[in-house]
């Protein structure tokens, strides 16, 4: 393993669900519990990436947002859905990082709380994932046709941050 990519929205910082538009122009950005440990500790070993179904921020919005809670040195790299044209449920937003990355699936692993978008596309890729669900939600265990990527979550999907929420 060689990097590691973290979800932004719930996995990192608090989405809140009520809030609109880009995250840095909300009224209050709050990190999820332990994400600043947790970010040090893996910074010392491995590349850290964030990654995002960002609709209406790009990357250097999403620093923009991570510079209110103290965060915005923490990862090497930033993507968002709004940077790549399609979203993290498209395997094209997964090949798009790797490449930026310069690693191969078996080099990364992600980390996030939607489990269509952070643990089944990346995985179909060969990369590994951990699922973040400290709720205990419920997977999505849908059959994909055959042959096929996963596809995207799109209206009334469980790709929640696909919404255009930051």
């Amino acid at each position: 393993m060689r990097a590691v990519v973290l979800d932004w929205g719930d996995t990192v910082v608090r989405v809140f669900p009520e809030c609109r538009g880009p995250m840095t122009e909300w009224p209050v950005v709050e990190t999820i519990a332990g994400i600043e440990e947790a970010l040090s500790r893996l910074a010392v070993r491995w590349t850290l990436g964030l990654v995002s179904n960002a609709g209406e921020s790009d990357s250097r919005q999403v620093r923009r947002a991570l510079a209110r809670v103290g965060l915005e040195d923490s990862f090497d790299l930033i993507l968002t859905a709004k940077d790549v044209g399609v979203s993290k449920s498209d395997p094209r937003f997964y090949q798009r990082l790797l490449a930026i990355l310069g690693r191969t699936p078996g080099e990364v692993v992600v980390v996030g709380d939607d489990y269509q978008a952070d643990v089944r596309v990346p995985t179909g890729l060969g990369m590994r994932a951990v699922w973040f669900n400290p709720g205990g939600k419920a997977a999505s265990w849908t059959r994909l046709p055959r042959g096929r990527g996963c596809p995207d979550a799109g209206p009334g999907g469980h790709d929640h941050h696909a919404r255009g929420r930051t």
